[in-house]
């Protein structure tokens, strides 16, 4: 059997490890979709909601104006995944578990172009079954993308450097304008490669010389790759600039009027693979470091064998990568430090300094113990089978008992629910939602729905029950700020609980009949009375489940005055106005002068970052 045969074999079973580990128990690790997979599968459904499909050059609001920009392509690249799984929970989860199984495979290619194949093995064998990359491909979205995008890019450029040939700089700049349609740290990957060849061109005699042809090619087909996203971004800088305002360590750095909590952060990444764990718990298992120390240990060896060499082109390109990569998390806020996922485009670069380790330990042994080969193959296979033993155990076993997993991942609830009401729908019950579900205050809960249900069930206001219920008692399911209205339809013991894995009530159920359904019809959310001065009072409780900060607009023919808990906040003159509100119930009125007919009014909320809708009658209480 030939060496490349058994190379061939080898990474078949890498590849094979890297889809189980990618796939295996999906439907429960991690305990959702998270809620940028939830909004950015809404956007790819509605490319073409007017009935004309949106063009794949530009970008659509990740939540709304202000926010995360998403490029439309790689929207249509959700809808093509769709093509083959549909759209549901693992259409959804593929999008981001493929290029997280092809990663591991580029990564081969482009360690073995530059290292050779021992080194590429080791690499690809560590990132296959790393419970941080793992982790990464099972709940990310673009970040993912990117990592797996970015290996083609270099691969080609080395092939082009090294043999000479056009077409292998075109498909560089191809794949490196590609990059640049996924997520925002990308930018930091385009400046990299364009500084890395000028510097190389500056300290290589005859480098400019020899490659300048190629180099042209390379940057034409960057810039005309990435010309339509760069003109878009030039007409609106605030979809590239809005979200690194937010996340920036400016803030800190302000706040502590120096530069310390840079410098923090750049410890904490420098040490984040070996000692710092993330904070964020959807990202990686709490108060470990990314690698185990199997890898851990590769890395530090590939590291110094990479410094080492600095003066070949190949290693000062991996440091400068591993650098640069890692901005994305650096500049990032210091609460967040070590931001992992911001960070994941280091991936690649990391677990090549760990093939490079693997490699130069094994180089080592060989020539040390030259005559026990078979022995040495046999220790460092079951150094490798050790790592990814610890890592299954991390993500899989030690990952799923996090208490704060649940109640951090933000799309648990969600997914929880829509997966409960599919079940109990199987069964043929009748069932109905709240009628606060259909506010845009739940709307991830309904794209949630949306994409595990693939139908919406029918939504119930208890103060105007529709006339056509279904025939029987029927399954309403309410969220837990609406349990005193229900409890005041139907006796307590009627109503039960469905609680999360964590024992947490996150929503309720109350088993109803028809007569019980239309006991509330005549409850009204807002009761009014004419005042002494012949203006019009209208009152009610407005209940919120958490803390919100939300734009208000009050609209009224006549003049009119909104006041919450006893403080006046709005008139219909002031237009849109953000008022802070506290978790709980809230005293609002609404003063208007008396008319000729009934006055009338709109209370209309913001209770997102795009959609305004009147305030329904579900969050308000008389």
């Amino acid at each position: 059997m030939s060496n490349k045969f058994k190379i061939k074999i080898v990474l078949f079973f890498i590849m094979a490890l890297a889809a189980f580990m990618r796939l295996y128990r999906i439907e429960s690790i991690p305990p959702g979709l998270w809620v940028d997979e939830i909004y950015t599968a809404s956007n790819a459904s509605e490319l073409n909601a007017d009935g004309s499909w949106k063009s794949p050059f530009g970008m659509t609001p990740l939540v709304g104006p202000g926010w995360v920009e998403t490029p439309n392509l790689y929207l249509y690249y959700f809808r093509a995944v769709w093509l083959v799984f549909g759209l549901n929970y693992l259409g959804v989860k593929m999008a981001s578990v493929l290029p997280g199984i092809m990663a591991v495979f580029l990564l081969y290619f482009l360690v073995k172009h530059l290292w050779g194949a021992r080194a590429a093995l080791g690499a690809s064998f560590l990132m296959a079954v790393s419970s941080w990359q793992t982790g990464l491909s099972r709940w990310g979205w673009d970040e993912v993308m990117l990592t797996a995008l970015q290996l083609p890019a270099w691969f080609f450029l080395w092939r082009g450097i090294k043999r000479q040939k056009i077409g292998y700089y075109i498909l560089s700049g191809f794949f490196t304008g590609l990059c640049l349609y996924t997520y925002a740290a990308s930018k930091i990957l385009a400046v990299f490669i364009l500084l890395y060849l000028l510097f190389e061109a500056s300290i290589q005699r005859g480098f400019w010389k020899r490659h300048k042809r190629g180099l042209g090619f390379f940057t034409c087909f960057l810039i005309l790759t990435s010309l339509p996203i760069g003109i878009n971004l030039l007409l609106r800088p605030s979809a590239f600039t809005a979200r690194l305002g937010n996340v920036s360590i400016t803030h800190d750095m302000k706040e502590a009027k120096s530069v310390l909590p840079l410098v923090e952060n750049v410890i904490r990444h420098a040490g984040m693979f070996h000692y710092y764990s993330d904070p964020n718990v959807r990202h990686h298992l709490p108060d470990v470091p990314l690698l185990d120390f199997i890898s851990g240990f590769f890395m530090a060896l590939g590291l110094g064998i990479a410094i080492w060499g600095i003066r070949k082109p190949k290693n000062r390109f991996l440091l400068l990568w591993l650098l640069f990569a890692l901005m994305g998390g650096i500049f990032s806020l210091r609460a967040e430090a070590p931001q992992s996922y911001r960070t994941g485009a280091s991936a690649p670069a990391a677990f090549a300094l760990c093939g490079i380790g693997f490699a130069g330990l094994l180089k080592w042994l060989a020539k040390t113990f030259q005559s026990r080969r078979v022995m040495i193959s046999s220790f460092m296979v079951a150094i490798l089978g050790l790592s990814g033993g610890i890592n299954f155990h991390r993500y899989f076993l030690q990952y799923p008992r996090v208490k704060t997993l649940w109640t951090q991942f933000w799309g648990a609830e969600q997914t929880f629910q829509s997966r409960y009401l599919e079940k109990r729908s199987r069964t043929g019950k009748a069932i109905l939602l709240d009628d606060a579900y259909g506010s845009n205050y739940f709307f991830v809960f309904t794209a949630a729905r949306r994409i595990i249900m693939n139908v919406e069930p029918d939504f119930y206001n208890p103060y105007r029950p529709t006339e056509n219920l279904p025939a029987g008692d029927v399954e309403i399911y309410f969220p837990p700020f609406r349990f005193d209205v229900y409890k005041a339809i139907a006796s307590p013991e009627r109503i039960r609980a469905v609680n999360s894995p964590n024992g947490e009530a996150v929503f309720y159920c109350a088993n109803l009949s028809h007569r019980e359904l239309k006991t509330a019809a005549a409850i009204e959310p807002w009761q009014n009375q004419t005042r002494g001065d012949g203006r019009v009072l209208f009152n009610a409780r407005l209940i919120l489940p958490e803390d919100y900060f939300s734009t208000m607009k009050l609209e009224s023919p006549t003049s009119a005055t909104l006041t919450i808990d006893g403080r006046a906040m709005l008139c219909p003159d002031d237009g849109e106005r953000v008022i802070p509100l506290k978790k709980g119930v809230h005293g609002i009125e609404i003063v208007q002068e008396s008319a000729p007919r009934l006055p009338e009014f709109k209370l209309l909320w913001r209770p997102d970052y795009e959609h305004l809708e009147e305030i329904p009658a579900s969050f308000l209480l008389p």
